[in-house]
């Protein structure tokens, strides 16, 4: 495997001050690299006793979307994707329990690394974020009667029959790959009205549980002065008693990010990563989050991370973090953490399996991305566990289109 080394890294993280510069720099960098490392005729590779099958049949340009959300309903019984269509918008399918693919629904509010944030709420009831009447809501559908209702609050999260909203419109100012280009009007908010909604669906209200405002003013930083604020990635823990979220904000020095968590209220707000960057994380159990972020005292990596103390452990030293970032989450079982790689120097994306008890790595699977799945165009494998935890669902570009497969692990579990 032709990955960044080391020093690569470095050279891109001192580069954190001038995103743009980074981002061209970056781009260069890479198509370079492919070059010399590319092996031609490679799609791509898995382990013996892995088997990797698409997801759906006419699965061509199905994508499944975030890594946080399995496209499973809990009784395996059904599937969600979205498919790209014209005029920028985008269909929601389910696969049949017979065989064969339904339409839900159709919405302008997605984007190529999340979708429509699509989350089953139970085995028949999914929901999603859709536009209606000029507003984002977040659009619940019974994928069996098909009846549809509607939630004011723009879909991040749910758990325990509550919506988690952000304003995507702030966020896609900053970040296109993960806001909205469907225009709306639930937009133009100041700091102190805008932040991380929770809308109860057995209520009519819903209420604004942490600000931006708020956060602007927790241990404040320097780099904060003339910034441009917002929140993201909003994950509820494994019961829904706290949640996990993000908080960026990008000023004169670049961008910077901390992760938050907070009781599912708002209340009990902790600081837990503050060295400008952290990227994806995911709850091992109600206390328990694994990270990849920075700390000052061992840099970029894989970290153990306990929502009540903050008390924070490396995962994996010297095994996963030479991979660098990915996307991880916990098997049911809590015993095996599934990641992925952005593309390496070959433009290869590796499916890794690590297992916390013994601390082996296996990789379960290699995966081209051709040169044009780049940007906010990429498709990243953004590996999903099953509710039965032995497959896993992935998203990829290997066969020139982007697509969603299934990969079983039972063989190697």
């Amino acid at each position: 495997m032709a990955q960044y080394g080391v020093k690569e890294r470095m050279a891109a993280k001192r580069l954190d001050a001038f995103p743009r510069v980074k981002k061209a720099l970056k781009l260069v960098y890479q198509r370079v690299q492919y070059v010399r490392h590319r092996e031609k005729g490679f799609t791509y590779w898995s382990a013996p006793d892995v088997k990797v099958t698409p997801a759906a049949e006419e699965g061509a340009g199905l994508f499944a979307g975030y890594f946080d959300r399995s496209p499973w309903n809990p009784s395996m019984s059904r599937m969600v994707f979205h498919r790209i269509i014209r005029d920028q918008k985008a269909d929601i399918i389910v696969t049949e329990p017979g065989g064969g693919l339904k339409l839900i629904a159709r919405t302008e509010a997605w984007n190529r690394q999340q979708g429509a944030m699509t989350v089953w709420m139970d085995d028949d009831r999914l929901a999603y974020v859709s536009r209606s009447e000029g507003r984002l809501v977040t659009e619940i559908a019974d994928v069996r009667t098909g009846k549809k209702e509607q939630c004011v609050v723009p879909l991040q999260a749910y758990s325990r029959n509550a919506v988690y909203g952000i304003n995507y419109a702030r966020v896609f100012a900053e970040t296109k790959e993960y806001g909205y280009e469907a225009a709306a009007g639930n937009r133009d908010m100041d700091l102190a009205s805008d932040g991380i909604w929770k809308h109860p669906l057995n209520s009519e209200s819903f209420e604004l549980i942490v600000s931006l405002a708020q956060l602007s003013v927790h241990e404040p930083a320097a780099s904060m002065k003339g910034a441009v604020h917002h929140v993201n990635h909003v994950i509820p823990s494994p019961k829904g008693d706290r949640i996990a979220f993000v908080h960026r904000w990008t000023g004169s020095e670049g961008r910077f990010s901390r992760l938050y968590t907070c009781r599912h209220d708002g209340t009990a707000l902790k600081l837990l990563f503050d060295d400008r960057m952290v990227s994806h994380f995911t709850w091992q159990d109600d206390d328990s989050l694994i990270v990849w972020g920075r700390t000052s005292k061992k840099g970029d990596r894989y970290y153990f991370v306990y929502a009540e103390t903050g008390i924070v452990q490396v995962l994996g030293e010297g095994i996963l973090d030479q991979y660098g970032d990915g996307h991880p989450s916990f098997s049911p079982c809590g015993r095996w953490v599934i990641t992925d790689t952005y593309p390496d120097k070959a433009r290869q994306q590796h499916l890794l399996l690590y297992d916390t008890e013994t601390h082996c790595l296996v990789r379960a699977g290699s995966f081209f991305s051709p040169p044009s799945f780049t940007g906010g165009a990429r498709c990243d494998l953004h590996p999903r566990w099953s509710p039965c935890g032995t497959k896993i669902s992935i998203d990829s570009a290997h066969t020139g289109k982007r697509e969603s497969f299934v990969v079983d692990l039972a063989g190697i579990l």
